[in-house]
């Protein structure tokens, strides 16, 4: 018998697989925006310090 868990059974249902896939996707899809909004935020950071500091 094997485990209701193992990879075979996760594998073979298509529900796991996308409800998987989607939490990925959106977990990627959010790091990847949190990161770009975090960039976009320190570059003005940074060249406003640089501005400060050149005049």
């Amino acid at each position: 018998m094997a485990p209701v868990s193992s990879p075979a059974t996760v594998a073979s249902s298509p529900a796991a697989v996308w409800l998987a896939v989607a939490a990925i996707g959106t977990i990627l899809g959010l790091g990847l925006s949190g990161w770009a909004l975090l960039g976009s935020d320190m570059l003005t950071t940074l060249t406003a310090n640089a501005l400060a500091w050149c005049f």
